[in-house]
């Protein structure tokens, strides 16, 4: 599984090298985001376990996310002041699904609270950033980009779970294919980005 999972988002970073050039900074980041998530499983599947070191953990759970919240900071920074309403309900949410897995999670997570909070502030924040491209991008990208960091969520936040509180079965391919989905429809939304609004 990890193999395909590996193949997989390698073939995703190929598809957005050759359909975008790379052109633009948003690319650019997002397909550094995807080399680093490549990096960090190929980490996980021959020198270390997930969860078993908070570093390498940590490393490359959160320099991902890192590339992704800048792309989509960047559409965001075209036209700020749109949309405010649609920005309060995202940070809403993301504060809800933060505060929710936090408490589900907190009595099995000893002295691992300050990294597992830091972990939900970055996933939250890729979410809002994500929904904040609302009216900037078109419907389209701003769909499946969104999509994109839903399944994303649903994926890490099952195998944290899985790790901190309680074994799920089957969680190596329940988090293949939402971690493998979340990538291709962020990879398809970001070839599929038109910019609306310019600086």
């Amino acid at each position: 599984m990890n193999i395909l999972n590996i193949a997989y988002v390698a073939v995703l970073a190929v598809l957005l090298l050759r359909y975008t050039k790379l052109k633009g900074r948003f690319h650019k980041r997002v397909f550094s985001g995807l080399i680093v998530s490549i990096i960090g499983l190929l980490y996980f599947a021959f020198f270390q376990e997930r969860y078993t070191t908070v570093f390498s953990s940590m490393l490359f759970y959160l320099l991902p996310q890192i590339f992704f919240i800048s792309a989509f900071y960047l559409d965001f920074k075209s036209a700020p002041e749109l949309d405010k309403r649609g920005a309060r309900i995202a940070i809403a949410l993301a504060f809800v699904i933060s505060i929710s897995y936090y408490l589900v999670l907190r009595k099995d997570l000893g002295i691992l609270k300050i990294p597992v909070m830091l972990g939900l502030f970055t996933t939250c924040l890729m979410f809002m950033m994500a929904a904040f491209r609302n009216l900037r991008v078109n419907k389209e990208s701003f769909r499946l980009v969104v999509g994109a960091v839903l399944c994303y969520m649903v994926a890490e936040g099952l195998f944290a779970y899985q790790n901190f509180s309680q074994e799920i079965p089957g969680i190596s391919l329940i988090y293949a294919v939402f971690f493998t989905g979340a990538l291709h429809l962020l990879v398809v939304g970001a070839i599929s980005r038109k910019l609306i609004h310019t600086n």
